[in-house]
């Protein structure tokens, strides 16, 4: 008789943080499957959030900010500005107060491929946290964790 496989509908492990890794890495591949499709890295959706981020916040977003911000040294940066800056989803600009900055700006494109990104990610939230119920309780528990800083 043929060995019968199913798959668990939980997984055969104890403790909230081995199931919140488990959880994450799920998550993540959803999300690498939606920066595939937008032709971006994890790290160039970083980069693209932070000029976005840092353009509201201040109206301005400097290389050496964006870096900070992103949480990356700026020798990393400044490859994948330049990367993003041939696919024309930034321009480098200078900083007018001052000579030896640049800034940085997303183009048109880039907003319209991070918007592709935003509404993947909203998509594949749907569909990883379906149960409406208890997704309130979720977004609690883990703001939570977040901002615990024992």
């Amino acid at each position: 008789m043929a060995k019968r496989t199913t798959t668990p509908t939980e997984p055969a492990v104890s403790g909230h943080g081995i199931r919140l890794y488990l959880a994450a890495s799920r998550w993540r591949a959803h999300v690498d499957g939606v920066y595939r499709d937008a032709g971006l890295s994890p790290l160039q959706v970083n980069v693209l959030l932070a000029v976005q981020t840092l353009m509201k916040a201040t109206g301005v977003a400097k290389q050496v900010h964006i870096a900070n911000y992103a949480g990356v040294d700026v020798m990393t940066l400044s490859k994948n500005v330049r990367a993003l800056e041939e696919e024309k989803l930034v321009r480098r600009v200078s900083d007018p107060s001052d000579s030896r900055a640049r800034l940085v700006e997303l183009t048109r494109e880039g907003v319209a491929r991070l918007k592709k990104v935003e509404k993947g990610l909203e998509k594949a939230d749907r569909d990883i946290f379906t149960d409406g119920k208890s997704i309130g309780a979720f977004e609690r528990a883990i703001s939570a964790v977040i901002t615990n800083t024992r």
